[in-house]
């Protein structure tokens, strides 16, 4: 099958889609830690935590790690030895994901432009991305934090277009986030829900972009 001949650029959401990302499943694991009953924080508050106010003006750059921090010991009561510990337990969980990986090998070698747009803050993104060698290969990265802006606003699709010179409907983006797809849609980008990468190549495959 040939290359889709509308499409030129794929563009890439990190968490959920090339890298580990799972709230619900990262809660459980940091409750079945033995070292976790002495910080007495239930499932439903570290669920909360990463989908919080708190938790997206990290990612914005607009906070620090240390204002978050003590953001949340006031709002959940925990005390300030608990976050060494969430912010370890956070980092093990965003592992890079084979099968978003091998869709991304397939559209590099099909000859498509590869971007990277994320929702990620400042210290997680710089103790976890050495760990991302496929960061080396793409043609262009936006990262939440570094431009004050994130999924699904309007703001950070104008500044991924505007950076790379890109025509909105020339590309494709991939992100686990029906609100971050409706947010591209809305720049002008094409997209498709990553909930499971099966799905993805299906939907690829019939639009022609593998």
């Amino acid at each position: 099958m040939e290359t889709n001949t509308k499409y030129k650029n794929i563009i890439f959401d990190l968490g959920g889609v090339l890298v580990n990302w799972n709230p619900k499943k990262l809660a459980q694991d940091i409750l079945s830690d033995k070292n976790i009953s002495k910080y007495k924080i239930s499932s439903q508050n570290l669920v909360e935590m990463f989908g919080s106010k708190i938790w997206n003006k990290l990612d914005c750059g607009t906070i620090s790690k240390e204002e978050a921090i003590q953001s949340f010991m006031t709002i959940y009561k925990v005390d300030f030895d608990f976050f060494p510990f969430l912010y370890k337990k956070v980092q093990d969980h965003l592992y890079p994901l084979k099968n978003g990986l091998e869709i991304f090998d397939q559209i590099k070698v099909k000859g498509y432009k590869t971007y990277i747009l994320s929702n990620f803050s400042k210290d997680l993104f710089e103790n976890v991305s050495p760990n991302y060698k496929f960061l080396d290969s793409v043609d262009g990265a936006i990262i939440s934090y570094r431009v004050k802006a994130i999924k699904p606003y309007p703001e950070i699709y104008k500044i991924f277009l505007d950076t790379f010179e890109l025509k909105a409907e020339e590309c494709l983006f991939i992100d686990d986030k029906e609100e971050n797809i409706e947010g591209a849609k809305n720049a002008g980008i094409d997209g498709i829900v990553c909930n499971d990468h099966d799905v993805v190549v299906e939907e690829m495959v019939r639009r022609s972009v593998l």
